[in-house]
C-alpha cells in the first residue's frame, strides 16, 4: 500500500507542476501578445499622423526699394513696384483693369550727368488675342499664341526691310525668370542713340507689357549711345523693377 501510495503521489505531484508551467506560458504569452500589438499600432498611427501633415512652404521675399512706389492690379492679377520720381500710373477708368495702358507724366530726370530719360514708363494689360509687340526698328511684329497648351511668340507682319522674318515663323525673345519664378520676356530696342527696353510676362491667359522710357546721350544730339555703364545702370534698373512683380491672386 505504501509503494501504490507513493507512486500515485509522484504522478500527481508531475502533472502538478505540467499545469502550473502550462498556466505560466499561457500568460506570459498574452502579455507579449497584447504588448505587441499595442506597439504596432502606435507605429501605425504615427505613420499615418507624419504622412498627412501639411507642407509648410515659404513664397520667395521681394525687395521693394525704399524709393519706389507699388502699383497693384488686383484683376489682372499683379503688382510691381517703381521709382517714386516717375510719377503715378495713371489711365483711363476700366471696370475689369483689363484691356487699357496705364503710363506716367514724362520722366525729366536724368540717369547720369550725360545720360536722361525720353518719354513715359507704362505698363499695357490685355488679352493674348490683343497683344503685340516688336523686334526693335524694321523688325517683325510678333502676337502670343497657343500651341500645344502654351503660348508661343508667332510673327504676324513683316517690314519690307526685313528679309529674314517670314509671316508664320516662331520667334524665341531671350527671357529669364525674376524672383518670384514669373518668366519675363526681354525685347531690347536701340535707334540712333536712343537705347529702349520693354518686358512682357503673362498671368494664364492675359498679357502685360511693361514700356520703360528709353535713355539718351543728350549732349550729342541722340547721334551717341550712352555709355557702356549707364546702358549697364539702366538694364539693371528695369532688372530691379522686373524683380518686384508678383502674382497677388
Amino acid at each position: 500500500m505504501s509503494k501504490i501510495s507513493d507512486d500515485g503521489f509522484g504522478v500527481a505531484g508531475i502533472l502538478l507542476v505540467m499545469v502550473v508551467f502550462a498556466g505560466l506560458g499561457g500568460t506570459c504569452w498574452y502579455v507579449w501578445h497584447k504588448h505587441t500589438t499595442k506597439s504596432t499600432t502606435a507605429t501605425s498611427t504615427t505613420s499615418v499622423s507624419t504622412s498627412t501633415a501639411p507642407v509648410q512652404t515659404s513664397k520667395p521675399k521681394v525687395t521693394i526699394p525704399s524709393d519706389y512706389t507699388s502699383y497693384s492690379n488686383s484683376k489682372a492679377g499683379f503688382s510691381l513696384a517703381y521709382p517714386t520720381a516717375w510719377g503715378a500710373l495713371a489711365g483711363p477708368t476700366d471696370a475689369t483693369y483689363v484691356g487699357y495702358t496705364v503710363v506716367t507724366p514724362k520722366i525729366t530726370s536724368q540717369l547720369t550727368s550725360n545720360t536722361a530719360f525720353l518719354d513715359r514708363f507704362g505698363l499695357k494689360i490685355a488679352a493674348a488675342a490683343d497683344i503685340s509687340t516688336g523686334t526693335g526698328k524694321y523688325g517683325a511684329n510678333l502676337k502670343p499664341q497657343k500651341e500645344n497648351g502654351s503660348y508661343v511668340w508667332k510673327v504676324t507682319d513683316v517690314n519690307p526691310a526685313d528679309t529674314t522674318d517670314k509671316v508664320g515663323d516662331t520667334y524665341s525673345p531671350k527671357s529669364f525668370k525674376n524672383t518670384s519664378g514669373i518668366t519675363i520676356y526681354d525685347f531690347p530696342y536701340g535707334d540712333e542713340g536712343i537705347v529702349s527696353q520693354s518686358y512682357v510676362f503673362a498671368i494664364k491667359d492675359t498679357f502685360v507689357i511693361i514700356t520703360f522710357p528709353s535713355i539718351v546721350n543728350h549732349t550729342t544730339d541722340f547721334v551717341d549711345s550712352p555709355s557702356l555703364t549707364d546702358i549697364n545702370t539702366y538694364h539693371n534698373l528695369t532688372k530691379t523693377i522686373a524683380n518686384t512683380i508678383q502674382l497677388i491672386n
